[in-house]
């Protein structure tokens, strides 16, 4: 890589859960386009592999709440030069143009002769296809040639091998990029309870201003967290605290969680939006994470 900073993948696989009406305190769209685009800056500064979109008001349609959640995460989580062939222009991107960028390392920034140097891995888009060779994107004038069918305007990330008249790579599987190269956006089709039925997480952790303080779980979560493969941290919606949304599935939020923790107690203002809490509560289980 180009730049100096190569951060590091995370050992435990980190799901990060929000709701479905993360924005709803927020009128305009302006607002709410940079209300996402915090919590995405969030966990990418944090390294979190996935951003879990779940549904959290039983009673009402959350389909365009989801939409719109996940396609700006989506949007951003994308690198620069490859946006306009993956987004259409909608009504839920009018306002993408104030959103700060992530600056990842699967952004990477082109040389100014268009150039590419030899190893580096790229994400792209394939443009070209024929029984023997796949022609990709990568954002730069010269597609790079890998070996392989794949689907046309499908998104792969691949490794630079060679350099001359036609420039040659291989595809990467992104789970063995051995730096943190972003998150992937999901929405969850069911209830958060269910959804951690069903998922593989082995640490859940829970927020709200009702759990612990974190500083007395400090201990126990450093103990679990070394022995987990995924863990996945919750929170809740401005209007709902998580022990009202898990209650809507008739569950007891601390019988479904390993762990419920107050990642900001003695907190100073009457409320703590999502976006602040995900920093301070990321920001401390980091710290965890490295002892």
């Amino acid at each position: 890589m180009r730049d100096q900073h190569v951060p590091k993948p995370r050992r435990v696989r980190l799901t990060v859960a929000i709701p479905a009406s993360v924005v709803s305190d927020t009128p305009h769209l302006r607002e709410k386009t940079g209300k996402i685009g915090s919590i995405c800056r969030a966990i990418s500064i944090y390294r979190a592999d996935e951003l879990l979109i779940y549904p959290d008001l039983q009673k009402k349609n959350q389909e365009r709440d989801v939409r719109l959640v996940s396609t700006i995460a989506s949007y951003l989580e994308t690198p620069q030069y490859l946006r306009r062939h993956l987004f259409r222009r909608i009504p839920e991107m009018a306002y993408a143009g104030i959103l700060s960028p992530l600056r990842i390392p699967s952004h990477s920034l082109s040389m100014s002769d268009g150039s590419l140097d030899l190893g580096e891995i790229r994400e792209g888009l394939v443009t070209g296809s024929s029984e023997r060779w796949s022609d990709v994107y990568v954002g730069v004038p010269d597609v790079v040639r890998v070996k392989g069918r794949l689907p046309i305007m499908s998104r792969v990330a691949v490794r630079v091998l060679s350099k001359g008249c036609e420039i040659k790579g291989e595809l990467v599987d992104k789970r063995e990029i051995r730096i943190y190269w972003g998150y992937k956006v999901t929405e969850a089709n069911s209830p958060i309870g269910e959804a951690l039925k069903r998922g593989p997480y082995d640490l859940k952790i829970a927020t709200s201003k009702f759990g612990s303080p974190i500083s007395q779980k400090a201990e126990a979560i450093a103990r679990e967290w070394q022995r987990s493969k995924q863990a996945i941290v919750i929170f809740g919606s401005p209007t709902k605290g998580l022990h009202d949304i898990f209650a809507q599935e008739d569950l007891d939020l601390t019988e479904v969680v390993d762990f419920v923790i107050n990642s900001i107690p003695h907190q100073g203002t009457e409320t703590v939006r999502t976006e602040e809490a995900i920093h301070a509560t990321l920001a401390i289980l980091n710290l965890i994470e490295a002892q």
